[in-house]
This record gives C-alpha cells, sequence and structure tokens, in this order.
C-alpha cells in the first residue's frame, strides 16, 4: 500500500479523521544490503498537516527532522499484521489476555510464543485483536532503537484507511495490494491478485451495507471495480483517488508498540541537545557552592575569634574555676550581681556600701558577691582583730544598711567573717 499523494477524483467529500495521529510517518521502502543502507518512505505529520516527506536513509531523516522530542511512527506492511474478532466465554473475559493467544493456536502456523498480540475493543462475549511476528518486528525496530529514536506507534499500513462503521468496507487498490477495514478494527492486506478469493471469504462471513472504494490511480480504481463480485459491486457508496496521504486515526489505531516494544527514551539526544545548558548550570553550582565554603569558613574563624574573646573576658572577671560555656556563664554572673535593669538595689546597696569596705582601716575584702533574687550583698573579709569586723559591721548600720556576721573562724591570728549586707 501506498500514502503518496494523488489527484483528488471524488464522487463526494470524505470526512477527515476525527483526531489524526502526528509524527513521523516511516515505512522500509528498501532493505539494507551489505553495500547500502536501509531506505525509508517518510512524511511528517505536526497540528494535522503533513510537512516535509521524501524517502532516504535514516540518518538523512534524523538530520531531516531534527526534533529529538518528535513521536515516531512505525509502518508496518498491511499482510505482516493480523487482525481477528475472537468470540469469548463468559468465564475467559477476565483472563483473555493470556487464554487469547492460546486459543488461536489451531488457526494459525506460527508458534504462537512467537507472536507479538495487542488488543481493542473489548465486548460481552469477544474481543478485538491483532498480532505479528517478535523476530519481525524486532528487525523492524532494530534501526530506530539503535538511533535512541522514540517509536510511539507501530501501526499497519492498512490501519491507516479511513476510519468505518460496523457494516462498512472500506478498501483501497495501488495496484499491487488491496488494503481493507471490513470493521473499526478489523483489516489487513493482500496481493491484488487474491482479491476475488478475499471478496468471496469476507462477503460470506458477513455482506455489508456499504462499500468505499480508494485507489492510487484511475488504472487502479478500474481494476478494484473489476474485481468486485457482482453481489458487492452495488454496494459502492463511495470512491476517490487519494488526495493526501493517509494518517492513522489516534483513538482508533491498533498500536504494536506495547510491552516489550515499549517506545525508548531517546537519552543521548536529548543530552546532546542540552549538554551546554548543563555544562553552564553545573558551572554555576560549583561557583555557588565555592563562594558558600569560602563564607562558611569565613564566618566559622570569626565565630572562633569572638569564643575566644568571650573566654578571654570570662577569664578576666573569674580568674579561678573551670571554664565550660564562657558566655553563658558571663551571664549567670552579670544576673547574681544583679546587673538587671528591673527592680535591683545592686548598684545603690554597692555605690554605699563600697567606701565603707575601702576605708576600713585593716580589714580586707576576699569576695564579694550580688544576690539578686535575695536583695543582698555577701561578703568575706578578713582583719586582725574581730573588733574591726564589728567597726566595719557598725559603720554600715549608721549608713542605714543591715549588717549581720554570719560566721567567723580564726586561722593563724587572722580573723576571717562571712557578712551579709542589705537595704533597710
Amino acid at each position: 500500500m501506498t500514502t503518496d499523494t494523488l489527484v483528488n477524483e471524488s464522487m463526494a467529500a470524505e470526512p477527515a479523521a476525527a483526531q489524526s495521529l502526528d509524527g513521523v510517518y516511516c515505512r522500509l521502502v528498501a532493505a539494507a544490503t551489505e553495500e547500502s543502507p536501509a531506505v525509508y518512505r517518510w512524511r511528517q505529520r505536526r497540528e494535522g498537516h503533513w510537512l516535509a516527506e521524501g524517502e532516504d536513509t535514516l540518518d538523512a531523516i534524523v538530520q531531516a527532522v531534527d526534533d529529538p522530542l518528535a513521536r515516531w511512527v512505525l509502518v508496518l506492511p498491511g499482510d505482516q499484521v493480523i487482525t481477528r474478532r475472537l468470540s469469548l466465554a463468559e468465564n475467559e473475559r477476565r483472563f483473555y489476555k493470556k487464554l487469547a493467544p492460546y486459543q488461536l493456536e489451531e488457526d494459525i502456523i506460527d508458534d504462537v510464543d512467537e507472536l507479538h498480540f495487542v488488543y481493542g475493543e473489548l465486548g460481552d462475549d469477544w474481543v478485538n485483536l491483532a498480532y505479528t511476528r517478535r523476530d519481525q518486528l524486532a528487525d523492524a525496530l532494530a534501526a530506530f532503537h539503535a538511533r535512541e529514536l522514540a517509536v510511539t506507534h507501530i501501526v499497519s499500513d492498512a490501519d491507516l484507511l479511513p476510519a468505518t462503521q460496523p457494516g462498512i468496507w472500506t478498501l483501497y487498490s495501488d495496484g499491487q495490494q488491496l488494503a481493507y477495514r471490513l470493521a473499526p478494527q478489523l483489516f489487513g492486506s493482500v496481493r491484488i491478485s487474491y482479491a476475488r478469493a478475499f471478496f468471496a471469504s469476507a462477503a460470506r462471513a458477513s455482506k455489508p451495507e456499504q462499500i468505499r472504494l480508494l485507489a492510487a490511480e484511475g488504472e487502479a480504481m478500474d481494476q478494484l471495480l473489476e474485481l468486485l463480485p457482482e453481489g458487492l459491486a452495488d454496494k459502492v457508496a463511495f470512491k476517490s483517488l487519494l488526495a493526501e496521504p493517509l494518517a492513522a486515526d489516534e483513538a482508533q489505531v491498533m498500536n504494536l508498540a506495547v510491552a516489550p516494544f515499549f517506545p525508548r527514551m531517546p537519552l543521548a539526544r536529548w543530552f546532546e541537545r542540552i549538554k551546554l545548558p548543563l555544562i553552564a548550570a553545573a558551572a554555576a553550582v560549583v561557583l555557588h557552592l565555592g563562594l558558600t565554603l569560602t563564607e562558611w569558613q569565613l564566618l566559622r574563624g570569626q565565630t572562633e575569634d569572638l569564643k575566644t574573646a568571650i573566654t578571654e573576658r570570662y577569664r578576666a572577671a573569674v580568674p579561678n574555676g573551670a571554664i565550660s560555656d564562657p558566655l553563658k556563664q558571663l551571664r549567670n554572673q552579670v544576673s547574681r550581681l544583679g546587673n538587671q535593669s528591673s527592680g535591683s538595689n545592686a548598684l545603690f546597696i554597692l555605690s554605699q556600701s563600697v567606701p565603707v569596705l575601702v576605708e576600713q582601716p585593716g580589714v580586707e575584702v576576699k569576695n564579694l558577691q550580688f544576690l539578686n533574687d535575695a536583695q543582698e550583698l555577701r561578703l568575706t573579709v578578713q582583719a586582725p582583730a574581730l573588733s574591726d569586723i564589728e567597726a566595719m559591721s557598725n559603720q554600715l548600720k549608721t549608713k542605714g544598711f543591715g549588717a549581720e556576721v554570719l560566721s567567723v573562724n580564726v586561722n593563724q591570728g587572722v580573723h576571717q567573717a562571712r557578712m551579709k549586707v542589705t537595704r533597710r
């Protein structure tokens, strides 16, 4: 079957397919040899319109299409794809995909394990199916897979014939092959020399209500009319020479591109297109990571310097004692010394009591701590005589403070006392 563009000679306008399948249609016209690669007839369809077309090698077609995201449609000869409507018992509907191949085993020559099946419409007691040889399909796809082309659809060329309703036959002749569609999902092709036998067999199974004839040229149309038996010739309601190539109906087509012949993603070809942007993006990421790492190192150094400064300040304030968290320890010291803004008498008590502590002769202050919660100053003082400590206590009382000696001990003639000073 051919899909070359020819002159329209229709009796009436034929409606177009409801939703034609876009993509790059390829059909093998010359197999590869040791001297030359395979040649394909191809056409590209986009948004319902045919664009570029020609006959060339697959590499040349890829270069002409120049689209890594293109959908590729592999068109197989109609006599390589067989369609059937298979009857099902009620208890077979659930497992029909597993059972159907073996129900056909007695009707076909090939081993069913060597066939690739796809399934169409499922009725109450029947299912439409199509099958082809696995080895032939694998060979046909090999060149496309080698180039990582996304073959999203594998179709019979007879399945490109316009969609029909039940009871309507569509026949097409190019002078060599007769392609037919006897029902929406019942199609195929035979040599034109077998046309009479095919018509007789098909009419015995079910006579059509209407026949539509398509041909590549006038001679092929005349030949097709002569081949129709009398019982079918009067059913012809439409005849036409093709005005443009045929495209598959996306909603109806029996697509053979199912497991294990799923479309392969063209990763290598995509990578070639996005290689430079990826390199630029990777360089930007590396640069960003480098700058971030540099900033982190600088901040880390500043943090270490800050920790060192805090430790030095704490050691200056508290010469003795262990250091675990100098910042927290400094805050605790400030809290204990009453360096808070609300309700603290620390400044008043210290400003009034410190002159007394400094001016009292013979008395030495060893430790000083302000308890903010209790609002009191705790002292540890020492003097040569207990009377000196009592004199200092009396002076604090004359200043309006409460002064209480909590404990006294004597060591080698030196008196040491713990005192509590509060504001009255």
